[in-house]
């Protein structure tokens, strides 16, 4: 009895160095249920946004179970690069916090160029392309959008930006030993890897937040996608014209100079590629003392001259 008694005891006392044990509040639990509401509402106006964003249809949203862990917990479970965020929402005492995983968004950004998601290893580096910047930037802003739907507009901060990091440490979100509420979150198209990422906050936050939540809150708006997503409208992309195609003998290879004369017969139609994809086509010409391209088609719209 008196080890048994001594044992119990002495669990006790490391218990309470666990300030996830000791820190937890009477309405904890009510807390975790109101965060996973706010989950269920966000799921539909999330998959709208995210359908939007890469211009495809038949998102789905789920979001996880909430719960709470310390800060450095979260920080673990985070990679050393990510798409991190301070989101615009809640006040001066607390905002939410995002972190999307990279991998399964820059597969679908190859995938969205012609490439192949699939057969490529994704290691991000610290500093990212621009064009993976942009797309993580429209996440979270589609990610603000949607929640704009569940709480009211005084939850928000009008014209203010996301604070993005790729390095989770230098946005200094949660002290180390805080608690925070954690929240998975998984949106999935029918083709291509699910995106994945979590929405946390510290649990006065959730309080605050709940003041402005309203469970049949607004519904999101069908959104129409675009042409092109604006995720990578602002890209610059590299176009090649092919001018001239000409067969060659080998023999004829082999004895090429320098300063030899190789009559070319430029194409009457000449296509304009982007990548490996066919983009337009159209005639040359000169404007401004300067070679052109007059075009006839384009092919990502339909249209001719």
């Amino acid at each position: 009895m008196n080890l048994n008694h001594q044992s119990f005891v002495a669990e006790r006392r490391v218990a309470m160095h666990c300030a996830a044990l000791v820190s937890a509040k009477p309405d904890a639990d009510a807390r975790l249920t109101a965060f996973g509401r706010l989950g269920s509402a966000l799921e539909p106006a999330l998959a709208t946004r995210m359908a939007a964003v890469f211009n495809a249809n038949g998102w789905t949203c789920e979001a996880g179970e909430a719960e709470v862990m310390l800060a450095r917990e979260l920080a673990e479970k985070i990679a050393p690069v990510a798409g991190n965020f301070i989101l615009p929402v809640g006040d001066a005492g607390g905002r939410l916090f995002a972190t999307f995983a990279l991998p399964p968004i820059l597969a679908r950004l190859e995938a969205m160029f012609g490439g192949d998601a699939g057969a490529v290893d994704f290691k991000p580096g610290p500093k990212l392309p621009s064009s993976i910047e942009l797309l993580l930037k429209r996440l979270a802003r589609a990610l603000t959008e949607a929640l704009g739907t569940c709480l009211d507009a005084a939850a928000l901060r009008a014209g203010e930006e996301a604070t993005f990091s790729t390095d989770y440490a230098k946005l200094a979100v949660f002290p180390g030993q805080a608690d925070a509420v954690v929240m998975p979150i998984r949106v999935a198209a029918p083709e291509g890897p699910a995106i994945t990422l979590k929405l946390a906050c510290r649990p006065g936050t959730v309080s605050r937040l709940l003041t402005h939540f309203s469970e049949g809150g607004a519904q999101p708006k069908p959104v129409i996608p675009e042409i092109l997503p604006s995720a990578i409208a602002d890209v610059p992309l590299p176009m090649r014209a092919r001018l001239a195609e000409m067969k060659v003998p080998a023999s004829r290879l082999m004895n090429l100079r320098p300063g030899q004369v190789l009559p070319i017969a430029v194409a009457r139609s000449v296509p304009l590629f982007v990548g490996q994809h066919r983009v337009a086509s159209g005639a040359m010409g000169e404007q401004d003392d300067r070679v052109a391209l007059q075009l006839d088609r384009v092919l990502l719209t339909g249209d001719k001259a």
